[in-house]
C-alpha cells in the first residue's frame, strides 16, 4: 500500500535541519539496531509463510479432483492475491523504506510495484465478497441453480478487472521525489503519490486530492466489501443456526450431516473474514487519520506505529492457509501430506496427497456409516449394520425352515405326498419383504 507523503518523509529520513550535518555514508544512521532486527524476523516471517502456505492451497486444490470446486477455485485465486501481495508489497516495502530507506529500483518499477501493490490489496477484498456470495446462494436458495466452473472464471475475471481499473490512478501520480536535501545531495530517491495541484472551480492542492482519493481507496477497498461480508455471513448465520428445516427434526440424518458441514464451512470463512478485517483497519485508520492530521506524524514513535500497523496488514497474506488448516478437514490432511512427501517430492507428491485426500474422505464415510446410515442416489436408507445384509440373513433363515419342514414331511410315514427340496425351496429365490422394501426406497 502507498504511503502518505508525510509518513513518508518522517519514515524515510531525518528532519532537513539534521540532514544538512549528516555525510551521505550515514543515510541510515537514524535507524537504530533494534528495529532493524524486529523488522528483519518479522517480514521474512511474514514473506515465507505466505509463499509457502497458499502456494500448498493452490496445489491441494489443482492436484486433487475432489477438492476441484466452485468454493474451492475461489478460495485459490484468494491465495494467488496475497501471494502477489506478498511479494510485491513485503519485500519492496521492507526494503525500501525499513531498510535502505530510499527507493533505488529506478522510476518505471515505482510505478509497477506501487499499482501491483494496491491490485493485489483489492483482488484479495473483492474475492472474499465473491465467497460470501456463493456460500449465500448455496445455503439461503438452496434450490437455485450452484454456480458452475464457467460462472466461477466470470467472476475471477470481473474481480481483476475492477481491481485493475479501481487502481489505475495510482500509477499516474507515483513518481520519484527528492524531498530533502539529503537526498539531493546524496542523489537518493523515494517513491510516493505525488498528486499536482487543479486549477479551476474546484481548486484541489495535490494534498486534498489525495486525502479524497485516500478516502475512496479505504471505501471500495475495504468498507464496502467489509458491508457486503456483513450482510451476506449474517444472514447465512440465520438460515444456518437460526432455524432447523423439518428433515432434520425429524431426524433425517444426511440432512443433520450437511447441516454440520454447511456449519463448519460457515465458521471457517466467518474466521477469515474477521482476521481480514482486524488485520487491515489499523492500517486504514493511520493512513486517513495522517492524511487528515499532519501534527501525527511528529510523534516520536510513529515510526513503530507506522511499523506496526504495516505489518499487521502485511501479515494478513499468510492466516488464510493456517485458519484452512485449522478447520478443514481435507486441507489439513493435503498440508499433512505435502509435508510429509517433501523427501520424494520428485517421485510421488502427487500420489501421496490422492491417497492422504481419500483417507479424508474415507473417515466421513466411515463416521457417516457408522451412524447407520447409506445413500443411494438422491434417497438414505437407514439400516443396523450388521455381519451381513439383512435379505441374504433373512432369505437363508427361510431356506433352513423350508428343508426342515420337508424332512419332517418326507419322514412322517401318514403323509401320502412327501415334499422334494427343489419345489419347496423354488419360492425363496424371488425378492424377501426387505429386498422389496429397499427398492422401493
Amino acid at each position: 500500500m502507498m504511503m502518505s507523503e508525510n509518513a513518508t518523509e518522517v519514515l524515510y529520513g531525518n528532519a532537513s535541519s539534521e540532514n544538512d550535518t549528516l555525510d551521505c555514508a550515514d543515510f541510515n544512521s537514524g535507524v537504530s539496531a533494534a528495529f532493524q532486527v524486529t523488522t528483519y524476523v518479522m517480514y521474512c516471517s511474514v514473506f515465507v509463510l505466505a509463499l509457502v502456505g497458499n502456494g500448498i492451497v493452490c496445489y491441494i486444490v489443482c492436484s486433487s479432483a475432489r477438492m476441484r470446486s466452485v468454493t474451492n477455485y475461489l478460495i485459490v485465486n484468494l491465495a494467488i492475491g496475497d501471494m502477489l501481495m506478498a511479494s510485491l508489497c513485503v519485500p519492496f516495502s521492507f526494503v525500501s523504506t525499513l531498510l535502505l530507506r530510499h527507493w533505488p529500483f529506478g522510476g518505471a518499477l515505482c510505478k509497477a510495484i506501487n499499482y501491483s501493490q494496491a491490485v493485489s490489496v483489492f483482488v484479495s477484498s473483492y474475492t472474499l465478497v465473491a465467497i460470501s456470495a456463493d456460500r449465500y446462494v448455496a445455503i439461503v436458495y438452496p434450490l437455485r441453480p450452484r454456480m458452475t466452473f464457467l460462472h466461477a472464471k466470470g467472476i475471477i475475471a470481473c474481480v481483476w478487472t475492477v481491481a485493475l481499473l479501481t487502481a489505475l490512478p495510482i500509477p499516474l501520480v507515483s513518481a520519484l521525489d527528492q524531498p530533502e536535501e539529503l537526498h539531493r545531495r546524496c542523489g537518493l530517491y523515494i517513491c510516493q503519490e505525488l498528486w499536482p495541484g487543479q486549477e479551476g472551480p474546484w481548486r484541489l492542492d495535490g494534498d486534498t486530492q489525495k486525502y479524497y482519493y485516500s478516502m475512496a481507496l479505504m471505501v471500495f477497498q475495504y468498507l464496502i466489501p467489509l458491508l457486503a461480508l456483513l450482510l451476506t455471513y449474517a444472514r447465512i448465520a440465520l438460515v444456518v443456526w437460526g432455524g432447523r428445516p423439518p428433515s432434520e427434526l425429524q431426524g433425517d440424518v444426511r440432512a443433520q450431516r450437511m447441516a454440520r458441514s454447511k456449519k463448519k464451512v460457515i465458521k471457517m470463512m466467518l474466521m477469515v473474514v474477521l482476521v481480514y478485517t482486524l488485520c487491515w483497519i489499523p492500517q486504514h485508520t493511520l493512513t486517513i487519520l495522517g492524511d487528515a492530521h499532519e501534527a501525527i506524524w511528529a510523534y516520536d514513535q510513529i515510526a513503530w506505529v507506522w511499523f506496526a500497523c504495516h505489518w499487521l496488514s502485511m501479515s494478513h497474506t499468510c492466516y488464510n492457509p493456517i485458519i484452512y488448516c485449522w478447520m478443514n478437514a481435507k486441507f489439513r490432511a493435503g498440508f499433512r501430506a505435502v509435508l510429509a512427501s517433501l523427501p520424494c517430492a520428485a517421485s510421488c507428491p502427487s500420489r501421496v496427497l490422492g491417497d492422504a485426500l481419500d483417507a479424508a474422505h474415507g473417515a466421513e464415510e466411515t463416521h457417516r456409516l457408522r451412524r447407520g446410515t447409506t445413500r443411494t442416489n438422491t434417497y438414505t436408507m437407514y439400516s443396523v449394520l450388521r455381519t451381513g445384509p439383512p435379505p441374504i440373513r433373512a432369505r437363508q433363515r427361510g431356506e433352513s425352515l423350508r428343508l426342515a419342514t420337508v424332512n419332517n414331511n418326507n419322514n412322517n410315514p401318514d403323509n401320502p405326498h412327501p415334499a422334494t427340496p427343489e419345489v419347496a425351496t423354488t419360492d425363496v429365490d424371488g425378492p424377501t419383504h426387505r429386498e422389496a422394501e429397499v427398492r422401493q426406497m
